[in-house]
């Protein structure tokens, strides 16, 4: 539908080919223009505001129409190119590229012409650009590093400045009975100290209750018992 109202309005301010001597095109694209009247009003605006052309300079015009004309289908189409991003290391930067682009002409050479002399300038510059990337690899990790550690350790105090005033400021809306100082100091104290003392009272005990008494008849009987020999260790009859 659209290419069809194309064709009619474009043909009805042209005519035919011989007059679009007369009209210079621009590849501006419609953004305004929805109906006939005004899709037809904006591109004669468009064209008619140049001068005219040569004959050298017709089909470089009417490569300039169609492609005006199709842009603004596409933009009516609401259709967007598709933009296919190369795959390239974050850590680029002008020197780095430098080098790449001087490891790319040195292998060039070496496919034209294969001797020992272009083999040894591409390795070289191969080691070189090899030796760089690894370097700003290590000098990326280092920055990221760094950040994280700053977003771990330095920005904790501004964070927990934040929520104070945050819970100060929320505390007489939220009715919360907040426990003193000294009352939760006492408070640990006796848990601390009640605790100690029962653990070490439970520690006596159950040693207390591991030892066994010797009583003197055990004593003496174990002594009558042992035999007196070179050899250590007891007889028992």
């Amino acid at each position: 539908m659209i290419r069809i109202l194309w064709k009619e309005y474009v043909t009805d301010l042209l005519g035919t080919r011989e007059d679009a001597q007369l009209v210079k095109g621009n590849q501006e694209l419609i953004t305004d223009s929805v109906t006939k009247e005004e899709m037809r009003a904006a591109l004669e605006k468009m064209m008619l505001d140049k001068a005219a052309v040569h004959d050298d300079d017709i089909n470089k015009e009417w490569n300039n129409i169609a492609k005006t004309i199709q842009r603004a289908a596409e933009e009516a189409l609401c259709k967007r190119p598709r933009i296919n991003k190369k795959k390239r290391l974050k850590i680029r930067n002008k020197k780095l590229e430098k080098v790449i682009n001087q490891k790319k002409v040195a292998y060039q050479k070496y496919l034209q012409n294969r001797s020992v002399q272009t083999y040894n300038e591409h390795k070289k510059k191969r080691n070189v650009t090899k030796l760089k990337i690894q370097q700003s690899h290590r000098e990326s990790w280092k920055k990221w590093t760094k950040k994280l550690e700053h977003d771990l350790h330095t920005r904790q105090a501004f964070e927990y400045r934040a929520i104070a005033n945050v819970n100060k400021d929320e505390k007489d809306k939220a009715r919360i009975n907040n426990i003193k100082e000294e009352e939760l100091l006492k408070h640990c104290k006796k848990l601390w100290y009640d605790n100690q003392y029962q653990n070490q009272e439970d520690l006596e005990e159950s040693d207390i209750q591991k030892v066994d008494d010797l009583t003197i008849e055990e004593l003496n009987h174990a002594l009558t018992i042992k035999q007196k020999s070179k050899s250590p260790g007891k007889r028992w009859y």
